[in-house]
């Protein structure tokens, strides 16, 4: 099923690197595994949004804390996998995809703007085994730099 999650490795490959310079934070579902060298957060909504407000640099992907950046006004980079940056997201934020490793990388919601769900009310699988998650860490570090 079709996570909308940065790989593991790509996250602590990041995190490896941001945690010379600066407390990183990963907010999470408390059943998501923990990163090396990151606080957790899995906090209520209003904290969370707090936490974001206050942050020098954000990483997010296609779900609601980018939605909640730009409705605070923060810059973000966001990883975009399955959905259309030209659809969802908003032009203060630096936005990534991996379109060139995927045949269809905006496939995921083709007729919908806020669902998971196919045609039949099933939940959204990715028929290309998910390589629009495959970011590269050095190009997120990029951008976040």
């Amino acid at each position: 099923m079709f996570i909308r999650s940065l790989p593991i490795e790509t996250v602590q490959a990041v995190v490896n690197d941001m945690k010379k310079d600066f407390h990183v934070m990963v907010m999470k579902a408390a059943t998501q595994a923990e990163i090396e060298g990151a606080e957790s957060v899995s906090y209520p909504l209003r904290l969370s949004l707090a936490l974001m407000e206050n942050a020098e640099k954000l990483l997010l992907i296609d779900s609601m804390g980018q939605h909640a950046a730009a409705a605070l006004g923060k810059k973000a980079v966001v990883c975009w996998s399955g959905t259309d940056p030209a659809r969802l997201g908003y032009e203060s934020h630096i936005n990534l995809t991996v379109a060139k490793k995927c045949p269809d990388p905006f496939c995921h919601r083709p007729n919908s703007y806020l669902f998971d769900r196919d045609g039949t009310l099933n939940a959204w699988e990715c028929p290309y085994d998910e390589v629009c998650t495959e970011f590269d860490a050095a190009d997120i570090l990029k951008a976040l730099k």
